[in-house]
């Protein structure tokens, strides 16, 4: 047992490290005593109750989400019980991407570099943060870092099963997070030769699977609102967000109060009504508004990338300690300078390893692909603090690393440090 840590020293230590963060966080941040529930955790764990007390699907959150939330109500757990799965689970979901992190990070570094650079991703705030509520960031974590793990094994053994496993992770995905169908689709469609020429293979069946997953969730919906669709979150998520803005602009009132009206009439229309809704008013903007929707679009990239997490600015100091406002007040700055600083780099970064990496080294285009499609689909939404960018940071570490083993031998997997 002993050789046994010993020759994985690193991952323990990140265990042990990571549980003693997220009690730190939760000690002195008083998490688990503010009671705060925001309405996405309330709409997952209702999600989760209509899968499994009524057989039917929700009209935001898709059915991975909602099976993988609710697997408690299987053993007669109440809903109330969910919240307190979720926070295991997160927390579960999110050690483990690091070990995965860890894994990948060795590919190029020395391990005990490697590690470092675990321990500068498990101190992201908004991703530590997000651990204390019902929320997919830590799953869809975890999803994508196997996909990019089973990606990474296929460049270099070039096994079509490896292949497979990676693009079943990254469709499947899809049913944690719907904005994920956009790299499902072109990861498939990228390797769709690949995919052709092995279609009678066993490990094709898994790809087949995972896509009639996809079809399983989109008929569903079309059985029950009427609409062949993964979800109606996109439609809401425009109409309420990026398109609120933009009308907001052009008739110079308070976004909020748009929101508001907004938010409230797609929410009493039926579901087919609200795809048509959302699909007529953007191209009325388009026609009409063009400047204030790419005006509003720019504003909603700038605010997700300069603001920090919202959960450590609402924390209450119920305990009444006196250390509570300085560190909720330094913790919540610092998560200000981590999403601007990390999305910045991770912009640019992103699009020059695309391009650079493309015909030589294609794993890190994926990467990049998956930085640059996150950030630039949370032009969509705002006022969600750093959630939408932050998710994006820890692969970000990667090709930071990536691109300074070439440049230094510090970074390189060979290198000894003393």
């Amino acid at each position: 047992m002993k050789q046994y840590i010993a020759n994985n020293k690193y991952p323990f230590l990140l265990l042990i490290l990571g549980l003693f963060w997220i009690v730190f966080f939760n000690y002195f941040l008083q998490v688990l005593n503010q009671g705060i529930i925001y309405p996405d955790a309330n709409s997952y764990v209702n999600s989760s109750k209509d899968l499994y007390f009524f057989f039917r699907g929700h009209l935001t959150r898709p059915i991975g989400m909602a099976f993988i939330t609710g697997i408690p109500l299987l053993f007669g757990a109440s809903t109330s019980k969910l919240f307190i799965f979720g926070f295991y689970l997160n927390f579960s979901c999110w050690i483990s991407f690091l070990l995965l992190l860890f894994q990948l990070l060795k590919e190029i570094l020395q391990p005990r570099i490697a590690f470092i650079f675990c321990i500068v991703s498990m101190l992201f705030i908004g991703n530590t943060a997000s651990i204390f509520q019902v929320s997919s960031e830590s799953i869809y974590l975890l999803f994508i870092g196997f996909g990019l793990l089973f990606f990474l094994k296929y460049f270099k053994n070039n096994s079509f099963w490896h292949l497979s496993i990676a693009l079943s992770f990254v469709i499947v995905s899809c049913l944690i997070k719907p904005s994920s169908i956009v790299l499902a689709i072109v990861f498939t469609g990228y390797f769709s030769i690949k995919i052709f020429n092995k279609y009678k293979s066993k490990a094709a069946y898994l790809i087949y699977g995972s896509w009639l997953l996809i079809v399983i969730q989109c008929a569903g919906l079309k059985y029950q609102f009427g609409n062949f669709t993964i979800s109606y979150i996109d439609a809401i998520t425009y109409y309420c967000y990026l398109g609120a803005k933009s009308n907001a602009l052009e008739t110079n009132q308070d976004f909020k109060k748009v929101w508001l009206e907004r938010t409230n009439f797609i929410y009493s229309q039926d579901p087919p009504a609200i795809k048509l809704i959302a699909k007529t008013d953007v191209i009325k903007q388009l026609h009409t508004n063009k400047i204030n929707l790419v005006k509003a679009y720019g504003m909603n990239l700038f605010e997700n990338a300069t603001t920090g997490s919202f959960p450590i600015q609402d924390y209450k100091n119920s305990s009444n300690e006196v250390y509570f406002n300085v560190l909720k007040k330094w913790l919540f700055e610092l998560s200000i300078w981590q999403n601007i600083a990390f999305s910045i780099v991770s912009i640019f970064l992103a699009i020059y390893m695309f391009f650079s990496s493309y015909k030589s080294e294609l794993y890190y285009s994926i990467i990049s692909f998956f930085i640059i499609t996150t950030i630039f689909l949370s032009g969509l939404s705002c006022s969600e603090g750093d959630r939408f960018n932050v998710i994006v940071f820890p692969f970000t570490l990667i090709l930071i690393v990536k691109f300074f083993s070439d440049k230094s031998i510090f970074f390189r997997r060979n290198y000894t440090l003393l």
